[in-house]
């Protein structure tokens, strides 16, 4: 089998562009793409790249801080709910639902409305003390908690789960400061009440 190599196919008939290349300072006459030598165009192409790259890694570290925020707030937000409940000198609460006492050290912040990215998230109308019974095994006990909480205000439970429904990105600077806020709180708490 006879194989001949055809060389028209290797010259093309496509002229590229010639000119001065339009990057301040360069002298360059020649081929050019987007009016820029060879040289600054790919440079050009591989910062852009560069740039893109650092800032989806910004893009992710700031997301990362703010998910660390958010679950250093929930923390501190729990110990405070559990504070403010705690008898002084003895530091124990009842559970909201079903009024067992616990220490507030094992105490649970139950939720109403899911904390997921929820306006009431760290809304103290929404969280109560709670046992582990209530809170774990009993998954809430929504319908007792609904009750509880429409007891102490009117419809409460409708409202919160209306404001649940509205999603809110809580941001770094917001949880920071919440988070300052929480620890202030905490401190001053256990001193007033003599607890560790």
């Amino acid at each position: 089998m006879d194989i001949t190599l055809n060389m028209s196919n290797f010259n093309s008939t496509i002229r590229q562009k010639k000119a001065k290349c339009t990057h301040p300072g360069c002298d360059y006459f020649g081929p050019v793409t987007k009016n820029l030598c060879p040289s600054h165009y790919w440079g050009g192409v591989r910062m852009k790249s560069a740039k893109k790259s650092d800032d989806k890694d910004k893009e992710a570290e700031d997301t990362e801080s703010v998910a660390i925020l958010k679950k250093d707030a929930d923390l501190l937000f729990s110990r405070v709910v559990r504070l403010r409940a705690a008898a002084p000198g003895t530091g124990m609460c009842q559970c909201f639902i079903c009024g067992a006492d616990v220490h507030y050290s094992q105490a649970h912040a139950m939720h109403y409305v899911n904390r997921e990215d929820s306006l009431v998230r760290l809304h103290p109308k929404n969280v109560r003390v709670g046992d582990k019974n209530c809170n774990i095994y009993l998954d809430g006990n929504l319908k007792l908690f609904a009750e509880r909480l429409d007891e102490e205000e009117k419809r409460l439970s409708e409202w919160l789960y209306l404001e649940g429904n509205k999603v809110y990105k809580f941001t770094r600077d917001e949880l920071k400061r919440l988070c300052a806020d929480y620890t202030r709180e905490i401190n001053h708490l256990r001193k007033v009440k003599n607890l560790r």
